[in-house]
């Protein structure tokens, strides 16, 4: 079974475009833009206080241990089984919840080229939805080698391009005399925030969701060439154009529709049509939502396998029923993919039940943030857990090293646990209910994370894999 895992191997262009395609995404710039010229503030602290910590974290497990599995066999070297089941499960939800966001934005698109007023309607998004995740479930069955193209392609037709096109039409928006319709001003109170406001703070979600991810790609390292080598460049690579495209492209919209009048599901597709019709070129509007619906797909076919194989991983171990275990004639954990499947028929049902789209999208946002939150606070605990055998493996023999990561964990883990208070907050719920709104997350955030913890007390012997 190793041996079909392994057959093909990844380069670091293609590993490379992997991660960009999980991390990068356009479905969050509305809800980075309606926050204005605070974009740089926000990006500031998330880039500073989570990425690059995590960024270190990453690189020096995946120097120590160039291993498949990722998440999963990086907490398990360091917590035993148990945590490692458990944080690559809340990886799972956490794809199971940005697929949910993804295909509103997939169903979105679609409806804007053709029927607007289907963006609202849930029985559309629903049905929209199912079709494509199933279809990219199907195809990631095909094997590792298909799925990396088909992302590579994705990433690059569907993410860059259409990042290009916003940003450049945006500054020649301004070029050409109009006015931007938030405050551009490079100020002290016109980037920094009301600190003094949880509703501000809270918005922190939207920023740090992007970076959501960079560890994904961690389950294929097994398949990296040279893994020790190459992993920390693409980590880079993947999050300097993160950034880069999103401070950007948010701001470009921001720049073309007044803050009150965007879409958390549709502002990106808002700001094309305004500045397509300044240029008498609606037509290209139907060219670039194409192109964003394939990077959409190319990013749902990333994240579609990652968290699989780490899941499918510790199956084999015993933590889940034999089902699944199985690995297909393309080394793909096919079981896993159909459950994983069925689970996101689940969620976007529940998605229908919440009473407006942008209230049922920042719902999701804030779950998936808290639930992820967690699974990054146990990875940089156990990178303290096991400093000494990172330490050894990275060549982190001085002092002043070990004294800088020392001083990055700590920096990651506050940063982690400062968002996941004041997530809690949420900006659009009417006042006294907030309580309730956060007595929900709580209560969403236990159910989750008691999955795994029951489920491996009630484990049985015979499930573990005999091979």
């Amino acid at each position: 079974m190793a041996e079909s895992l392994n057959k093909y191997r990844l380069g670091f262009f293609t590993f490379a475009m992997i991660t960009a395609s999980i991390m990068i995404s356009l479905r969050s710039l509305p809800s980075q833009a309606v926050t204005g010229m605070n974009i740089l503030f926000y990006f500031a602290i998330t880039t500073i206080g989570f990425l690059l910590p995590m960024t270190l974290v990453l690189k020096m497990f995946g120097c120590a241990f160039p291993v498949e599995g990722g998440l999963y066999a990086w907490v398990k070297e360091s917590f035993g089984e148990r945590w490692g089941f458990t944080a690559i499960f809340i990886q799972w939800m956490h794809l199971i919840i940005v697929s949910v966001l993804l295909l509103s934005f997939i169903s979105g698109a679609i409806a804007y080229l053709f029927a607007p007023e289907l963006s609202e309607n849930k029985i559309y998004i629903l049905a929209v939805s199912l079709i494509f995740f199933w279809s990219a479930t199907l195809i990631s069955m095909k094997g590792l080698k298909v799925s990396a193209k088909i992302s590579t392609f994705c990433v690059i037709i569907g993410v860059f391009i259409p990042a290009f096109v916003i940003i450049s039409m945006a500054a020649l928006h301004i070029a050409t005399g109009h006015l931007p319709q938030t405050d551009l001003s490079f100020t002290y109170a016109n980037i920094v925030p009301d600190l003094s406001s949880l509703a501000a703070l809270s918005m922190i979600a939207a920023f740090v969701n992007p970076f959501f991810g960079i560890e994904a790609s961690a389950a294929h390292l097994g398949d990296l060439k040279d893994a020790a080598k190459n992993y920390l460049p693409t980590l880079v690579i993947g999050g300097i154009f993160c950034v880069l495209v999103n401070i950007l492209c948010s701001l470009s919209i921001a720049t073309v529709i007044p803050e009150g009048n965007i879409s958390l599901v549709n502002g990106l597709l808002q700001a094309l049509n305004m500045l397509f019709a300044e240029m008498n070129a609606g037509w290209m509007l139907f060219v670039i939502i194409l192109m964003i619906m394939f990077g959409t797909v190319g990013e749902i076919n990333s994240w579609i396998l990652a968290p699989a194989r780490g899941l499918t991983l510790t199956a084999r171990k015993g933590s889940l029923p034999p089902f699944m275990q199985y690995i297909n004639e393309n080394g793909i954990p096919a079981h896993t993919l159909i459950i994983q499947a069925v689970a996101v028929t689940v969620f976007c049902l529940i998605f229908t039940l919440i009473p407006g789209v942008n209230s049922a999208y920042w719902v999701m946002l804030a779950l998936l943030t808290h639930i992820y939150l967690i699974a990054y606070l146990i990875l940089m605990l156990s990178a303290f857990k096991s400093r000494k055998r990172l330490f050894e493996a990275n060549g982190y023999r001085t002092m002043a090293k070990k004294a800088i990561f020392s001083v990055m964990g700590i920096l990651g883990i506050v940063t982690v646990l400062f968002m996941e208070f004041v997530t809690f907050y949420d900006p659009e719920t009417a006042p006294g209910y907030e309580l309730i709104y956060a007595a929900g997350m709580t209560f969403g955030m236990i159910v989750i994370i008691s999955v795994p913890l029951i489920t491996y007390a009630i484990r049985k012997p015979e499930w573990k894999s005999k091979d």
